[in-house]
C-alpha cells in the first residue's frame, strides 16, 4: 500500500469531509487507507453525533467500506481524559500500512488530483520530502441565508472555493500552517517518534503539526513545501468563531503557543528529532508554576468548546463561555527558559545523513537482496546480559541490526518489539490474547509463564512459507539500509523469545544457516531478580510468593526449550558470570564460532561514547543477592529447576547455610 491517510477527531468535529474527499479521488482505491482516531468509545461518538442528527464515524465506516479502505480506532479513554491529538495521531500512525504516512485535518474537502500530486511530489523527492498543503477557509456557510442554518449548507469543493477569500491567491511554495497535512516516509515517521504528546502539546490549540514537521525536516534535511496545483478548502462551521474578539481568549493561547515554540527553537537549534533528546528543557519550561496554570486554562477552554459541540448558534455559544469561564488568567510572565545551544556542525549534519538519509534511499532502491550469511541471535533470559553483549557485537564492522551498524545504533535491539507491525504473529512479543493481558512493561517478564509458554514455542512443524518470507524480508530490508558491504553483512538480534523457537529458525536460514548465542545466568539470581523488578513486583492481584513462582516458572520453561534445542553446529552457550570474569577471552572465541573477526574495541572502553554504563564490566554483579537468598527462594528455584542445574552448570544449593561463595 502507498499511503496512509492519519486524522484525529475525539468526537468534536461532527464533520469528515475528508472521507468524501479521498474516496473521489483518481487514483487505485487499493493504494491508499484512511484511518480516524477517536480517544472516546464507540458509543460514546455515536451518541454524541447522533444527538444532533448528524452521521458518526462508525456510521461512515459502514458506508463507504466497499468504496475505499477505511476503518476507525477507538482508544476507549474515559470523557475525563483530556483531548490529546498527540496520542490519536500516534495510534494512528502505529496502525499504518502505507510507504508514506499522511496527517491530516479531518473535515477537509481535497482537489480530485491532491493524491496524484502527493504521490509525485514523494517520489520526485525520492523518499526525502516533507509535503503540506494550502488550506482556503470558507468565510460564511454556503447557501443558507444564516450562520445559525450553517448545517444546512452545501458541502461542495467548487462551490465552497468561491467563499474563500485566498481563492484567487496562487499557492505558495511554503505554508505557515501544518495542521492541514503533514506528509512523509513512514521511516521518518517512526526515527522522529511521531507527534509531541505531553499535555502542553494536547489540544487543538497547540502547534503540533508545526512541530512534527520540523522535526522531520531535520531528519529528512529537506524544506517542507506545499504541494502544487492542488489544495484543501475547509467549509465554515461555527467551532473557533465564538472565541473571536475574545481578547482574554486570544492572549490565552497566544501564551500557550509561546511555550511551545521555546521548546521548538530549543530542538531546531540543537537537531532535536526525538522527544527523548528535548525532555530536560521540557521539564525545565514546565517547573514554572505561570506556565502550568496557562496549560490548564487552555485545556478548560478547549474542554467548553467539545461540550458546546462546535454546532451552538454563535451568541449561544458567547453566553455559554461568559458564564462558564472565568476571565482571571493567571499573568504570563515573559520568561526564556535556559536553552542549551549546539551550533550544528557538519560533522553532525553528516552523521545524520548517514543515519537517516542514506538508508532510506538504500531501501528504495527495491534491489535483489538475499541474506548471504547465517544471522546470529543472542537468546537468555532478562537480566541476563544480552545486552550487553549485543552492544559489543554492535560494534563489529560487518555486524548490522534492526536500527544500525557500528556507527550509529539507537537503543531498540529486539525485532519482536521494535519491528513488531511488520511481522507476523508468531515472531512478535505481543500477540493473541497474551498482549491484552499484559502490557508492555510486564509482558517481557512473562511470556515463559505456564499460561502463556505454548504460544511462544515454535518448532519445524509450524513452518510457514509465507510467514518466513514476511521474516527474511525485514531482515533483509536492514542489510540493504545499514550494511557498507552486504556481501560480508552480519545480521544480530537479541530478542528473548526467539530462544523459543530454534528449530524453526533453522528450518527458515535452511540455506546459509544460523547461529545462536545463548546465555545464561545463575537461576537463584535470575529468579528472585527478576521477582523484585517493578514489571512483576507490581503485579498488584499477586503475592509476593505467587510472584516468585511466576519468575521461576518463566526461567525454567525457557531455559529447559532452549537447552533442548542446543546443538554443537550453531549454538554457543555461555555462563553470564563466566563471561564477566574473561569478557575479551569469551568474546574472541565467541567470535571465532560465530565466524567474525574479533577486534578489542568491541569491548568497553572509556571512550565510547554512551556506553558508560557497561564500562568497566563488573564481575561480581551476583555476590549481594545470592548471599541474601532465603530457604523459601531456595526451594522454589529448586523445584523448578532441578533438572537445569546439571546442563546449565550451576551448583544446586540444598540449605540457606550451605550456599557456596559464587
Amino acid at each position: 500500500m502507498l499511503h496512509s491517510f492519519v486524522s484525529w477527531d475525539c468526537s468534536f468535529r461532527n464533520f469528515f469531509h475528508l472521507v468524501h474527499g479521498l474516496a473521489e479521488q483518481d487514483f487505485d482505491k487499493d493504494q491508499f487507507e484512511l484511518i480516524y482516531v477517536q480517544q472516546r468509545s464507540k458509543e460514546h461518538a455515536d451518541a454524541y453525533n447522533h444527538a444532533f442528527g448528524l452521521k458518526s464515524l462508525s456510521d461512515l465506516e459502514e458506508e463507504y467500506k466497499d468504496q475505499i479502505n477505511f476503518k476507525v480506532l477507538y482508544l476507549d479513554q474515559p470523557e475525563t481524559s483530556v483531548y490529546n491529538l498527540g496520542v490519536a495521531n500516534n495510534a494512528g500512525i502505529e496502525a499504518a500500512q502505507g510507504e508514506y504516512i499522511s496527517v491530516m485535518d479531518g473535515d477537509m474537502l481535497l482537489h480530485p488530483q491532491f493524491l496524484n500530486v502527493l504521490t509525485e511530489f514523494h517520489e520526485k523527492h525520492k523518499g526525502l520530502g516533507v509535503a503540506n498543503v494550502f488550506r482556503h477557509m470558507c468565510e460564511y456557510p454556503v447557501g443558507v441565508s444564516s450562520y445559525s442554518d450553517w448545517d444546512k449548507g452545501i458541502v461542495d469543493l467548487k462551490r465552497c472555493l468561491k467563499a474563500c477569500e485566498t481563492r484567487l491567491i496562487q499557492t505558495p511554495r511554503t505554508v505557515g500552517n501544518m495542521g492541514p497535512l503533514v506528509s512523509a516516509h513512514k521511516d521518518h515517521w517512526y526515527v522522529i517518534e511521531g507527534y509531541a504528546s505531553e499535555p502542553l502539546w494536547a489540544t487543538s490549540a497547540s502547534i503540533a503539526g508545526g512541530d512534527a514537521n520540523a522535526r522531520l525536516e531535520m531528519v529528512t534535511g529537506q524544506k517542507s513545501l506545499a504541494l502544487q496545483n492542488v489544495y484543501g478548502v475547509h467549509p465554515w462551521h461555527p467551532l473557533g468563531y465564538a472565541r473571536q474578539g475574545r481578547t482574554d481568549k486570544k492572549q490565552l493561547v497566544l501564551n500557550y503557543m509561546s511555550l511551545q515554540k521555546q521548546l521548538l527553537a530549543a530542538a531546531r537549534d540543537n537537531n532535536w528529532f526525538k522527544h527523548s533528546d528535548r525532555k530536560a528543557v521540557y521539564e525545565r519550561i514546565m517547573s514554572d508554576p505561570n506556565h502550568q496554570k496557562i496549560i490548564e486554562n487552555v485545556h478548560a477552554e478547549e474542554r467548553l468548546d467539545f461540550e458546546a459541540g462546535g454546532i451552538i448558534p454563535n451568541k449561544q455559544r458567547y453566553q455559554l463561555f461568559k458564564k462558564k469561564y472565568s476571565t482571571a488568567i493567571a499573568p504570563y510572565t515573559k520568561h526564556k527558559a535556559a536553552l542549551p545551544v549546539v551550533k550544528k556542525t557538519r560533522k553532525a549534519i553528516s552523521l545524520v545523513q548517514e543515519r537517516y538519509v542514506l538508508p532510506t534511499l538504500r531501501k528504495m532502491t527495491r534491489k535483489e537482496l538475499n541474506i548471504a550469511n547465517p544471522p546470529i541471535f543472542i537468546v537468555g533470559l532478562q537480566g541476563g546480559g544480552l545486552t550487553l553483549v549485543s552492544r559489543i557485537f554492535r560494534r563489529h564492522k560487518d555486524v548490522v541490526s534492526i536500527n544500525g551498524n557500528n556507527r550509529f545504533w539507537s537503543a531498540g535491539d529486539e525485532m519482536q518489539n521494535e519491528c513488531a507491525k511488520n511481522l507476523p504473529e508468531d515472531f512478535r512479543l505481543f500477540h493473541c490474547q497474551y498482549f491484552n493481558q499484559y502490557p508492555f512493561q510486564r509482558g517481557g517478564w512473562m511470556y515463559g509463564t505456564n499460561d502463556y509458554v505454548d504460544h511462544f514455542i515454535k518448532g519445524e512443524d509450524d513452518y510457514s512459507e509465507k510467514d518466513a518470507k514476511v521474516f527474511t524480508s525485514v531482515i533483509e530490508g536492514m542489510i540493504r539500509r545499514y550494511a557498507s558491504n552486504t556481501s560480508t553483512a552480519r545480521f544480530i538480534d537479541k530478542s528473548q523469545s526467539y530462544g523459543l523457537k530454534m528449530p524453526l529458525f533453522r528450518r527458515i536460514f535452511a540455506q546459509q544457516g544460523v547461529k545462536f548465542l545463548v546465555m545464561t545466568r545463575n537461576p537463584y539470581i535470575a529468579i528472585v531478580k527478576s521477582a523484585k523488578k517493578p514489571a512483576l513486583s507490581t503485579l498488584h492481584d499477586k503475592s509476593e510468593d505467587e510472584v516468585l513462582e511466576l519468575a521461576a516458572q518463566h526461567y525454567s520453561n525457557c531455559m529447559r526449550e532452549m537447552v533442548k534445542n542446543a546443538s554443537d553446529q550453531d549454538t554457543y552457550m555461555i555462563q553470564f558470570e563466566d563471561f564477566l570474569q574473561k569478557p575479551k577471552e569469551h568474546i574472541s572465541n565467541i567470535c571465532d564460532f560465530m565466524g567474525l573477526s574479533f577486534d578489542e574495541d568491541m569491548l568497553p572502553a572509556p571512550h565510547h561514547e554512551a556506553e558508560h554504563k557497561w564500562y568497566p564490566i563488573r564481575p561480581s554483579i551476583n555476590q549481594d543477592t545470592y548471599k541474601n537468598l532465603t530457604q523459601k527462594q531456595i526451594d522454589v528455584v529448586n523445584r523448578y529447576c532441578d533438572d537445569l542445574f546439571e546442563p546449565l552448570g550451576y551448583e544446586k544449593i540444598k540449605s540457606q547455610k550451605k550456599k557456596a561463595a559464587v
